[in-house]
Protein backbone atom coordinates (compact mmCIF):
# COMPACT_ATOMS: atom_id res chain seq x y z
CA UNK A 1 0.00 0.00 0.00
CA UNK A 2 1.19 3.24 -0.85
CA UNK A 3 2.85 5.87 1.89
CA UNK A 4 2.62 9.36 2.14
CA UNK A 5 6.02 10.89 3.65
CA UNK A 6 6.60 14.56 3.79
CA UNK A 7 10.00 15.73 2.83
CA UNK A 8 10.20 19.46 3.60
CA UNK A 9 7.59 21.98 4.32
CA UNK A 10 8.21 25.48 3.74
CA UNK A 11 6.95 29.07 4.64
CA UNK A 12 6.48 31.29 1.21
CA UNK A 13 7.04 35.00 1.44
CA UNK A 14 4.10 35.17 -1.33
CA UNK A 15 0.79 33.43 -1.87
CA UNK A 16 1.37 30.89 -4.62
CA UNK A 17 -1.60 29.72 -6.98
CA UNK A 18 0.58 26.99 -9.15
CA UNK A 19 3.60 24.95 -8.55
CA UNK A 20 4.63 23.03 -11.27
CA UNK A 21 8.17 20.98 -11.33
CA UNK A 22 10.14 22.12 -14.15
CA UNK A 23 10.94 18.95 -16.19
CA UNK A 24 14.26 17.21 -16.55
CA UNK A 25 15.41 18.95 -13.56
CA UNK A 26 14.79 19.38 -9.22
CA UNK A 27 13.25 22.42 -9.75
CA UNK A 28 10.63 23.94 -8.76
CA UNK A 29 8.42 27.26 -10.30
CA UNK A 30 5.96 28.33 -8.22
CA UNK A 31 3.57 31.75 -9.49
CA UNK A 32 1.51 33.49 -7.62
CA UNK A 33 0.58 36.99 -5.40
CA UNK A 34 3.05 38.98 -3.28
CA UNK A 35 1.68 40.98 -0.13
CA UNK A 36 1.85 44.17 -2.08
CA UNK A 37 -0.45 43.18 -4.78
CA UNK A 38 2.66 42.19 -7.33
CA UNK A 39 2.82 39.42 -9.41
CA UNK A 40 5.72 37.04 -8.43
CA UNK A 41 7.57 34.39 -10.21
CA UNK A 42 9.92 31.87 -7.89
CA UNK A 43 12.35 29.11 -8.73
CA UNK A 44 13.40 26.41 -5.67
CA UNK A 45 15.54 23.50 -5.50
CA UNK A 46 14.66 20.68 -4.02
CA UNK A 47 17.97 19.13 -2.47
CA UNK A 48 19.46 17.01 0.45
CA UNK A 49 19.04 20.46 3.02
CA UNK A 50 15.02 20.56 1.80
CA UNK A 51 14.57 23.69 -0.31
CA UNK A 52 16.14 26.48 -1.56
CA UNK A 53 15.33 30.04 -3.05
CA UNK A 54 17.65 30.12 -6.49
CA UNK A 55 15.73 32.99 -8.16
CA UNK A 56 12.23 35.19 -8.25
CA UNK A 57 11.24 38.29 -9.86
CA UNK A 58 8.21 40.74 -9.31
CA UNK A 59 6.00 42.04 -12.52
CA UNK A 60 3.32 44.13 -12.17
CA UNK A 61 0.05 41.62 -12.57
CA UNK A 62 -0.21 38.87 -10.34
CA UNK A 63 0.17 35.30 -11.71
CA UNK A 64 -2.78 32.39 -11.71
CA UNK A 65 -1.44 29.40 -13.34
CA UNK A 66 1.17 28.00 -15.49
CA UNK A 67 2.41 25.13 -17.44
CA UNK A 68 5.80 23.49 -19.20
CA UNK A 69 3.36 20.85 -21.55
CA UNK A 70 4.07 23.39 -24.37
CA UNK A 71 7.62 23.42 -24.32
CA UNK A 72 10.37 20.92 -25.31
CA UNK A 73 12.92 19.51 -23.04
CA UNK A 74 15.67 21.94 -24.94
CA UNK A 75 13.70 25.65 -24.11
CA UNK A 76 12.12 24.64 -20.97
CA UNK A 77 9.70 28.15 -21.87
CA UNK A 78 7.25 28.30 -18.85
CA UNK A 79 3.79 29.79 -20.24
CA UNK A 80 1.64 31.41 -17.54
CA UNK A 81 -1.87 33.26 -17.13
CA UNK A 82 -2.39 36.16 -15.35
CA UNK A 83 -4.88 38.02 -13.60
CA UNK A 84 -5.28 41.18 -16.75
CA UNK A 85 -5.73 38.13 -19.16
CA UNK A 86 -2.11 38.17 -20.45
CA UNK A 87 -0.42 34.15 -21.69
CA UNK A 88 2.83 35.08 -21.64
CA UNK A 89 5.79 32.49 -22.08
CA UNK A 90 9.08 32.98 -19.91
CA UNK A 91 12.89 31.86 -20.26
CA UNK A 92 13.20 31.29 -16.50
CA UNK A 93 17.11 31.75 -17.36
CA UNK A 94 16.46 35.18 -18.32
CA UNK A 95 13.30 36.50 -16.79
CA UNK A 96 12.86 40.47 -17.11
CA UNK A 97 10.95 39.98 -20.49
CA UNK A 98 9.01 37.19 -21.53
CA UNK A 99 9.85 35.85 -24.81
CA UNK A 100 6.07 36.23 -26.23
CA UNK A 101 3.00 37.79 -24.13
CA UNK A 102 -0.12 38.67 -25.55
CA UNK A 103 -3.24 40.16 -23.94
CA UNK A 104 -5.15 36.69 -24.63
CA UNK A 105 -8.58 37.73 -22.73
CA UNK A 106 -9.93 40.78 -21.42
CA UNK A 107 -10.47 39.33 -18.01
CA UNK A 108 -8.39 37.11 -15.68
CA UNK A 109 -6.93 33.74 -17.15
CA UNK A 110 -8.27 31.41 -14.81
CA UNK A 111 -6.74 28.10 -16.47
CA UNK A 112 -4.06 26.66 -18.53
CA UNK A 113 -2.58 23.91 -20.37
CA UNK A 114 -0.44 22.65 -23.39
CA UNK A 115 0.18 19.95 -25.98
CA UNK A 116 2.66 19.12 -28.33
CA UNK A 117 5.96 19.88 -26.14
CA UNK A 118 7.77 17.51 -23.13
CA UNK A 119 5.08 15.39 -22.37
CA UNK A 120 2.77 15.01 -25.41
CA UNK A 121 4.91 14.78 -28.33
CA UNK A 122 2.48 14.68 -31.12
CA UNK A 123 1.70 17.76 -33.09
CA UNK A 124 2.28 21.30 -33.43
CA UNK A 125 3.00 23.32 -29.79
CA UNK A 126 0.03 24.84 -28.53
CA UNK A 127 -1.30 26.63 -25.56
CA UNK A 128 -4.80 26.68 -24.25
CA UNK A 129 -6.15 29.49 -21.74
CA UNK A 130 -10.03 29.44 -20.35
CA UNK A 131 -10.86 32.88 -18.71
CA UNK A 132 -13.55 35.16 -16.17
CA UNK A 133 -14.99 36.45 -20.11
CA UNK A 134 -16.14 32.63 -20.93
CA UNK A 135 -13.64 32.02 -23.87
CA UNK A 136 -11.21 29.21 -24.23
CA UNK A 137 -8.33 29.99 -27.24
CA UNK A 138 -5.73 27.86 -28.40
CA UNK A 139 -2.44 29.77 -28.96
CA UNK A 140 0.46 28.79 -31.00
CA UNK A 141 3.76 30.87 -29.62
CA UNK A 142 5.23 30.69 -33.56
CA UNK A 143 2.19 32.70 -34.51
CA UNK A 144 2.00 36.41 -32.76
CA UNK A 145 -1.17 37.82 -31.70
CA UNK A 146 -3.76 36.00 -32.85
CA UNK A 147 -5.02 32.65 -31.46
CA UNK A 148 -5.76 29.33 -33.55
CA UNK A 149 -8.96 28.56 -32.10
CA UNK A 150 -11.44 30.54 -30.07
CA UNK A 151 -14.38 28.77 -28.32
CA UNK A 152 -16.74 30.55 -27.10
CA UNK A 153 -18.95 30.26 -24.14
CA UNK A 154 -22.82 29.14 -24.98
CA UNK A 155 -23.68 31.29 -21.97
CA UNK A 156 -23.49 34.56 -20.97
CA UNK A 157 -21.88 35.39 -17.07
CA UNK A 158 -20.55 31.63 -17.49
CA UNK A 159 -16.59 31.32 -16.01
CA UNK A 160 -13.92 28.78 -17.39
CA UNK A 161 -12.23 27.50 -14.61
CA UNK A 162 -10.72 24.38 -16.15
CA UNK A 163 -9.09 23.23 -19.03
CA UNK A 164 -7.29 20.26 -20.33
CA UNK A 165 -5.65 19.37 -23.51
CA UNK A 166 -6.14 15.59 -24.53
CA UNK A 167 -6.82 12.89 -27.23
CA UNK A 168 -3.54 14.04 -28.69
CA UNK A 169 -2.33 10.43 -30.35
CA UNK A 170 -1.82 11.71 -33.75
CA UNK A 171 -0.04 14.97 -35.26
CA UNK A 172 -3.70 16.37 -37.16
CA UNK A 173 -5.49 14.85 -33.48
CA UNK A 174 -6.36 16.88 -30.56
CA UNK A 175 -8.78 17.77 -28.59
CA UNK A 176 -9.71 20.23 -25.33
CA UNK A 177 -11.94 19.67 -22.53
CA UNK A 178 -13.13 22.69 -20.77
CA UNK A 179 -14.93 23.14 -17.40
CA UNK A 180 -16.94 25.87 -16.27
CA UNK A 181 -18.19 27.48 -12.93
CA UNK A 182 -21.96 26.29 -13.64
CA UNK A 183 -20.95 22.21 -13.59
CA UNK A 184 -21.07 21.88 -17.71
CA UNK A 185 -18.67 19.69 -19.30
CA UNK A 186 -17.51 20.08 -23.02
CA UNK A 187 -15.32 18.31 -25.25
CA UNK A 188 -14.10 20.04 -28.30
CA UNK A 189 -12.09 18.27 -31.31
CA UNK A 190 -9.87 20.96 -32.60
CA UNK A 191 -9.50 18.74 -35.80
CA UNK A 192 -13.02 19.36 -36.93
CA UNK A 193 -13.85 22.86 -34.49
CA UNK A 194 -16.85 20.45 -33.77
CA UNK A 195 -18.79 19.86 -30.12
CA UNK A 196 -18.34 16.24 -29.13
CA UNK A 197 -19.43 15.52 -25.89
CA UNK A 198 -20.62 17.21 -22.87
CA UNK A 199 -21.96 16.86 -19.72
CA UNK A 200 -23.49 19.09 -16.30
CA UNK A 201 -22.34 17.70 -12.71
CA UNK A 202 -24.16 20.66 -10.85
CA UNK A 203 -21.41 22.30 -9.25
CA UNK A 204 -18.34 23.86 -10.49
CA UNK A 205 -15.25 22.02 -12.19
CA UNK A 206 -12.49 23.21 -10.27
CA UNK A 207 -10.23 20.92 -12.22
CA UNK A 208 -10.01 19.01 -15.22
CA UNK A 209 -7.50 16.27 -16.66
CA UNK A 210 -7.06 13.33 -19.16
CA UNK A 211 -5.49 10.68 -17.87
CA UNK A 212 -3.31 10.16 -20.51
CA UNK A 213 -2.92 13.10 -23.04
CA UNK A 214 -2.07 10.77 -26.13
CA UNK A 215 -4.51 8.47 -25.78
CA UNK A 216 -7.83 7.33 -27.17
CA UNK A 217 -9.40 5.44 -24.42
CA UNK A 218 -7.88 7.85 -21.98
CA UNK A 219 -10.15 8.91 -18.74
CA UNK A 220 -11.09 12.16 -18.12
CA UNK A 221 -11.16 13.31 -14.39
CA UNK A 222 -13.03 16.61 -13.23
CA UNK A 223 -13.17 18.34 -9.72
CA UNK A 224 -15.85 20.28 -8.30
CA UNK A 225 -16.29 22.52 -5.48
CA UNK A 226 -18.60 20.17 -3.84
CA UNK A 227 -15.86 17.75 -2.42
CA UNK A 228 -16.59 15.13 -5.30
CA UNK A 229 -14.56 13.78 -8.48
CA UNK A 230 -16.28 12.61 -11.72
CA UNK A 231 -14.42 10.36 -14.05
CA UNK A 232 -15.78 9.66 -16.99
CA UNK A 233 -14.47 6.82 -19.58
CA UNK A 234 -15.53 6.63 -23.05
CA UNK A 235 -16.38 3.33 -24.38
CA UNK A 236 -17.68 2.33 -27.90
CA UNK A 237 -21.23 2.93 -27.25
CA UNK A 238 -21.16 5.78 -24.80
CA UNK A 239 -19.39 7.72 -22.09
CA UNK A 240 -19.36 6.14 -18.60
CA UNK A 241 -19.89 8.24 -16.02
CA UNK A 242 -18.68 7.68 -12.14
CA UNK A 243 -19.24 9.78 -8.96
CA UNK A 244 -16.87 9.57 -5.46
CA UNK A 245 -16.55 12.01 -2.64
CA UNK A 246 -12.96 12.75 -1.57
CA UNK A 247 -11.76 15.26 1.04
CA UNK A 248 -14.86 17.48 3.14
CA UNK A 249 -14.78 20.66 0.55
CA UNK A 250 -13.56 21.78 -2.36
CA UNK A 251 -11.40 19.45 -4.66
CA UNK A 252 -8.67 21.91 -6.24
CA UNK A 253 -6.64 19.94 -8.36
CA UNK A 254 -6.03 17.06 -9.94
CA UNK A 255 -2.67 15.37 -11.60
CA UNK A 256 -2.46 11.43 -12.94
CA UNK A 257 1.22 10.60 -12.16
CA UNK A 258 3.33 10.22 -15.22
CA UNK A 259 4.94 7.36 -14.83
CA UNK A 260 1.81 5.57 -13.89
CA UNK A 261 -1.84 7.36 -14.93
CA UNK A 262 -3.35 4.73 -13.09
CA UNK A 263 -2.79 6.48 -10.08
CA UNK A 264 -3.66 10.47 -9.45
CA UNK A 265 -3.48 13.00 -7.17
CA UNK A 266 -6.16 15.39 -5.86
CA UNK A 267 -5.83 18.12 -3.51
CA UNK A 268 -8.63 19.58 -1.54
CA UNK A 269 -9.95 22.50 0.48
CA UNK A 270 -9.86 20.23 4.02
CA UNK A 271 -5.52 20.66 3.33
CA UNK A 272 -4.98 17.24 2.54
CA UNK A 273 -3.21 15.61 -0.80
CA UNK A 274 -5.45 12.41 -1.84
CA UNK A 275 -3.84 9.52 -3.77
CA UNK A 276 -6.19 7.24 -5.72
CA UNK A 277 -6.08 4.34 -8.50
CA UNK A 278 -8.59 3.35 -11.01
CA UNK A 279 -8.84 -0.82 -10.51
CA UNK A 280 -9.45 -3.40 -12.72
CA UNK A 281 -13.07 -2.88 -12.87
CA UNK A 282 -12.97 0.64 -13.72
CA UNK A 283 -13.65 1.27 -10.21
CA UNK A 284 -11.33 3.96 -8.79
CA UNK A 285 -10.20 3.04 -4.78
CA UNK A 286 -8.74 5.44 -1.97
CA UNK A 287 -5.36 4.41 -0.88
CA UNK A 288 -5.09 7.55 1.81
CA UNK A 289 -4.15 10.89 2.00
CA UNK A 290 -1.73 13.08 3.83
CA UNK A 291 -2.57 16.69 5.46
CA UNK A 292 -0.25 19.02 4.40
CA UNK A 293 -1.98 22.22 5.93
CA UNK A 294 -4.38 24.04 7.58
CA UNK A 295 -5.80 26.20 4.88
CA UNK A 296 -7.07 24.77 1.56
CA UNK A 297 -4.50 22.92 -1.21
CA UNK A 298 -4.77 24.89 -4.22
CA UNK A 299 -2.09 23.24 -6.54
CA UNK A 300 -0.26 19.44 -6.53
CA UNK A 301 2.23 18.60 -9.45
CA UNK A 302 4.38 15.15 -9.77
CA UNK A 303 7.70 15.37 -11.00
CA UNK A 304 8.25 13.44 -14.29
CA UNK A 305 11.61 12.07 -14.03
CA UNK A 306 11.31 10.64 -10.01
CA UNK A 307 8.45 8.69 -9.62
CA UNK A 308 6.40 9.22 -6.27
CA UNK A 309 7.64 13.16 -5.45
CA UNK A 310 4.95 15.73 -5.74
CA UNK A 311 4.64 19.03 -4.25
CA UNK A 312 1.84 21.21 -3.45
CA UNK A 313 0.82 25.01 -2.39
CA UNK A 314 -1.46 26.20 -0.07
CA UNK A 315 -2.97 29.20 0.86
CA UNK A 316 -1.45 29.41 4.37
CA UNK A 317 1.75 30.11 1.92
CA UNK A 318 3.26 26.90 2.33
CA UNK A 319 4.83 24.56 -0.09
CA UNK A 320 5.36 20.71 1.03
CA UNK A 321 7.37 18.36 -1.35
CA UNK A 322 6.11 14.90 -0.54
CA UNK A 323 7.03 11.03 -1.50
CA UNK A 324 4.73 8.30 -1.94
CA UNK A 325 6.23 5.18 -2.04
CA UNK A 326 4.40 1.76 -2.57
CA UNK A 327 3.81 2.65 -6.46
CA UNK A 328 3.61 0.11 -8.83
Amino acid sequence: MPNFHTYVTKNLPSIAFDVKWIPSSSKLTLIGQSIDGMGTIQIYNVDANGLSLLDETEKYESFKCGTFASSSLRTRHFATGDFSGKMSLWDLERMEMPVYSVRAHEEIVNCIDGCGGNIAKNGPPEIATGSRDGDVKIWDTRQKASPVAVIHGAKQGVDVWAVAFGNSWGDQDRSVCIGYDNGDIKLVDLRSMEFVWGDHVNDGVCSLEFSDKTSQGSNIVATTVQSKFHVFHRTPESMDHSEYKAHESTIWSIRHLPQNPEYFVTSGGDGCIALHKYGSDGKVAALGTSKVSSQPVCAVDWNHDKPGLCASVAFDQTITVSLVDGLE
